[in-house]
Order: structure tokens, then sequence, then C-alpha cells
């Protein structure tokens, strides 16, 4: 009687090994599945850093080429050129090349505070996703601990169930 109550006691507690051995093996495929998504968003993060780099790097020689200019030509030769004209036709053009002039330097400077931004955005989410695929590959090490743990458990159960049955039909 006594190895019939143990053994329906047992078999509860396999079931319920059982059961977490299942939850755990889920969680695990799902700490997975988040893993590839970090893996593959630190590359896609990667790849955007990379070319925001291309990018400022291209938007820093316009920088350098636009104070170039304005140093060997000075601020003043905007005006000057404006006040050089002939004629009223001829200070339209010049009114539109220097406006077009201010707005070209305006946009490089734009351009480049957009890009660093960018790229200050995409290394802090690159960073974030670094973290979280560490998080992520420390926790699935737990849950396989676990699941180890929990079968080794339920595997002891079994061998001690069967040894009792055998105590018992002696």
């Amino acid at each position: 009687n006594t190895a019939k109550s143990n053994k329906n006691n047992q078999l509860a507690l396999k079931k319920q090994y059982d059961n977490e051995i299942v939850s755990l093996e889920a969680l695990i495929l799902t700490t997975e599945e988040l893993i590839k998504q970090y893996d593959l968003s630190i590359e896609q993060a990667n790849a955007e850093i990379a070319e925001l780099e291309l990018q400022l790097e291209d938007q820093e020689l316009a920088f350098e080429d636009m104070i170039r200019m304005s140093f060997m030509y000075g601020n003043d030769n905007y005006l000057q050129m404006i006040f050089d004209s002939g004629n009223f036709s001829d200070l339209l053009s010049r009114l539109d090349m220097v406006s077009y002039l201010l707005s070209y330097n305006q946009n490089v400077i734009d351009g480049m505070i957009k890009t660093e931004e960018q790229l200050r955005t995409s290394t802090d989410n690159l960073q974030t996703s670094k973290d979280n695929l560490t998080k992520y590959i420390e926790s699935k090490e737990t849950l396989k601990n676990d699941l180890d743990k929990k079968s080794d458990e339920a595997q002891s159960l079994i061998n001690s169930f069967l040894a009792d049955e055998a105590s018992a039909a002696k």
C-alpha cells in the first residue's frame, strides 16, 4: 500500500516535472527566436551605421570645401558680388546666386547635423540591441540549466519509483 501511495505521489510529481519541462522548452525556443531577431537587428544597425558614417564623411568634405571657399573669398565677397552688378537683370541674377550659395551652405550644415543625430540614434539602438542580446543569451543558458535540472529530477524520480516498485515486489 505504501509503495502504491508513493507511486501515485511520484507519478503526480513526474507529471508536474514533465509540464515544467515542456514550458521550459517553449521558453527556450522563444528565447532563441528573440536572439535571432536581435542578431538581425545588430547586423542591420551595423550596416546603417557604416552607411551613415560614409554619408557624414562626404558631408564633412563638402563642409570643409565650404569653409575653404569662405576663407578664400571672404563673406564680403557676397556683398561685393551684388554691388558689382551692372544692371538690374544682373543684380537679380547675382542675388539668386548669393541666395543659392547661402542656401547650399545651410543645407550642408543641416545635413551634417541630421546625419550626426541619426548616427547617434543608430549607435544607441545598436547598444540596446547588444544589451538585449546578451540578456537573452544569459536567459537561454539559465533556462537550459533549469531544463537539465528538471530532466535530471524527473529521471531521478523514475529511478526512485522503479527501485521502490522492485523493493515492494520482493
